[in-house]
């Protein structure tokens, strides 16, 4: 489908009337024709609303039976639609999030509502009006109370999050406390106030020379607000320094955060700015928001101003990332220097099969079991009393910037704590929509907007090797084999359906062609991205990190997008890019790396940044004794009732399943025990389960480490009990 009207869809459907009506429509469309309950939804919906109408009039109001049947039924359609559209677009509102599911629910909601009214229709016409208004009223607050966190929490993006902790104890005097918080203008959180209509603020200017201001608006209004900044002089004056009307009505661009770096050195050296006054003029109730912070932060140690970019390239697999030849025969020859310069760790495995409990694991540096967000069933977000590396990093000066997509790296789980700049959007791949070419073009228009030069650090995760698969027709046609059959690319739409994830052999290297065309795309991207930061003088001094932040399975251990611990899940693709000069590389590239937790220490290790007392899993990769002492590598799969722990180290595969509610690892119990264990010499697939061969001794060293790690767990989380796993 062409792009032009992707970009119709994801951007004017958001902003005008007509085009969130058609998106409806064919929303609907497209979702009744995939599942046939929808549209027996909206039948029943349909129908109740004109058996409504006609009754309603039957009261002599319309004295032709069959013209009364057309209005009824012309009334029962337009209604149930329109109020459908309504409910749709207000989820909408509220979750941003995928509007093929809102759509949906909006349905559901609304037939539930009419078939409570049609069961007091006998009774009379207001009661089943009172009737349905009251059922759409409990729907909504059940909607919101229950059924959002257990189906929309995992994909939405809050409509108020609190400040980051270091924004708010360094807020400048002048700035309202009230009027703060992490508002979402277009597709970026950022830490702002507000500034209403009708108010001013005057906030200390300090001794800062220069102002990054970025500007936008939320709320539309028929009349435009403008906000005005000026200079406030010690002697009293004032100077102009920015006057704008933010009208996202008219101008595409201001539907979006506006930034700008506003000089304050204007050659008064006895008459400096003392302040800085913001306010608003516009409709009532209009307000704009003023992002934060308004001047830098604390510097870092003298030294130690590198740039950090940690590239997730998600669902990367070990065994498809290429080496730096494999790089330069696809013409990626930036990317196979940097590969060059890199230090290439085979043994890397994640600790969890699936974005959500790893994102989050790389954020904090702690196992999924200790920071706790494994599901989104179960699960509210990280806690707040564990510092996250964005955090630890702005504290110390750096500018954070943070770029997600797909709906396991949405903000309500706590994720977009510590950036500046949070960019989050649910994409759309079947629209050809590619997650990796919008993250590194805005990656370098915020680095040249920054106007920095060190001390910035930036998180890009890149969805597009993530099924469903849809890669650009001129990768998908030069990379996969001959074929006449297709396959389904939505897994997690197939799931339920029986016999369509059964592929043919031919059909599996069809799917797994796809998925190395979507690497291949995701290649090119970062190719050019390390090409720019040599352009801007920029790569010999930084860190650049390229992860998996898990893996993916094409059918070796049962059907296709079933997670698991095996090899395929959690052995990744990772290479790090170390500063020039540094003389402190690593040189131990195959021992166990547990890929998510590391990150963290590494990076305030060679920050030199003291974490202040933040407990982390994972160790600094610059420790050599420690990757040296490391005897396993853990991962972990906590699922709703489900706890799986894999241990690994050169030789060996070790896996433990048991069943508990997972709600909080806390709950940890020995019920239905599974054990397995492969000799990853000579089965590097996993396929044979030799537990009962292995000698005892070596068993016991793995059962010794596995009742460390569980009970490590329950003492950190405060269980107060411990548990002793024996085979």
């Amino acid at each position: 489908m062409d792009n032009h009207f992707s970009i119709f869809k994801l951007k004017i459907s958001e902003w005008t009337r007509a085009g969130r009506f058609l998106i409806f429509w064919l929303e609907l469309i497209r979702m009744a024709g995939k599942d046939m309950r929808l549209g027996i939804i909206c039948s029943v919906g349909v129908a109740g609303n004109y058996i409504f109408f006609r009754d309603l009039l039957g009261g002599g109001a319309v004295f032709l039976a069959d013209i009364r049947v057309i209005l009824s039924f012309a009334l029962g359609v337009a209604s149930f639609f329109y109020l459908a559209y309504f409910l749709s677009g207000y989820w909408f509102m509220i979750y941003r999030t995928n509007y093929g599911v809102c759509v949906r629910d909006a349905c559901f909601q609304l037939c539930v509502a009419v078939v409570s009214g049609l069961c007091l229709l006998g009774v009379g016409t207001a009661p089943a009006l009172a009737a349905f208004i009251a059922a759409n009223a409990v729907m909504l607050f059940a909607y919101k109370a229950y059924l959002s966190k257990r189906k929309h929490f995992d994909m939405t993006v809050a409509r108020a999050i609190g400040l980051d902790r270091s924004v708010h104890d360094a807020l400048p005097s002048g700035v309202p406390r009230s009027g703060t918080g992490k508002v979402q203008i277009g597709d970026e959180l950022r830490n702002c106030f507000a500034v209403r209509n009708g108010q001013s603020h005057d906030v200390a200017v300090g001794d800062n020379e220069v102002l990054p201001l970025g500007v936008g608006v939320k709320e539309i209004s028929p009349k435009a607000p403008r906000l005005t900044v000026k200079g406030v002089r010690g002697s009293g004056g004032e100077e102009d320094l920015f006057i704008k009307d933010i009208n996202p009505n008219r101008y595409f661009r201001d539907r979006v955060w506006n930034d700008c770096l506003v000089p304050l050195g204007n050659g008064h050296e006895h008459d400096k700015f003392k302040s800085i006054r913001f306010s608003a003029e516009g409709a009532q109730g209009a307000k704009c928001y003023v992002s934060l912070p308004l001047f830098g932060g604390a510097r870092c140690a003298p030294g130690k101003d590198m740039n950090i970019y940690v590239l997730v390239v998600d669902s990367l697999r070990s065994d498809h990332f290429l080496s730096a030849e494999g790089m330069k025969e696809r013409g990626f020859g930036a990317l196979s220097g940097m590969i060059k310069d890199s230090v290439v760790f085979s043994n890397a495995w994640t600790q969890g099969p699936w974005t959500l409990p790893t994102y989050g694991a790389f954020l904090s540096g702690l196992f999924p079991s200790y920071h706790g967000v494994n599901h989104p069933r179960t699960q509210k977000g990280i806690g707040s009393e564990i510092r996250l590396l964005p955090e630890i990093l702005k504290e110390n000066g750096y500018i954070t910037n943070g770029y997600a997509t797909g709906p396991r790296t949405v903000p309500n789980y706590g994720y977009s704590r510590g950036f500046d700049r949070y960019h989050y959007r649910i994409t759309d791949k079947e629209l050809n929509e590619s997650t990796v070419e919008r993250a590194f073009s805005w990656a370098m228009e915020a680095d040249r907007k920054s106007g920095a030069r060190g001390r910035q650090f930036y998180y890009l995760h890149i969805l597009d090797a993530h099924w469903p698969y849809y890669p650009p027709r001129d990768r998908e046609w030069v990379l996969n084999r001959i074929s006449t059959e297709d396959v389904v690319r939505d897994v997690k739409a197939n799931r339920k359906v029986p016999g369509a994830l059964d592929f043919t052999n031919e059909q599996l290297l069809y799917f797994n062609d796809l998925y190395k065309a979507e690497l291949d795309l995701c290649m090119h991207h970062i190719d050019r991205f390390v090409a720019y930061l040599k352009d801007m003088d920029k790569y010999d001094d930084s860190l650049v990190i390229i992860m998996g932040d898990h893996g993916t399975n094409f059918a070796e251990h049962g059907v296709i997008g079933k997670f698991d611990l095996y090899g395929e899940f959690v052995n990744v693709g990772m290479s790090v890019k170390f500063p020039a000069g540094l003389g402190l590389v690593p040189r131990l590239e195959d021992s166990p790396v547990e890929a998510n937790i590391d990150i963290a220490p590494t990076v305030l290790d060679l920050a030199g940044i003291d974490p202040k007392g933040q407990r982390f899993s994972g160790k600094s990769l610059l420790d050599e004794a420690a990757l040296a002492g490391r005897r396993f590598a853990i991962s972990e799969d906590i699922y709703v009732k489900r706890c799986s722990i894999s241990l690994r180290d050169r030789n060996y595969s070790f896996i433990y399943r048991t069943e508990f509610d997972c709600s909080s690892f806390a709950n940890f119990e020995r019920r239905n025990e599974v054990f397995e264990m492969y000799d990853l010499k000579k089965d590097r697939g996993e396929k044979s389960n030799i537990v009962a061969e292995v000698p005892l001794a070596v068993k016991n060293e793995f059962v010794e480490a596995l009742n460390l790690h569980v009970n490590s767990a329950l003492e950190y989380l405060k269980a107060g009990k411990r548990v002793v796993i024996a085979l």
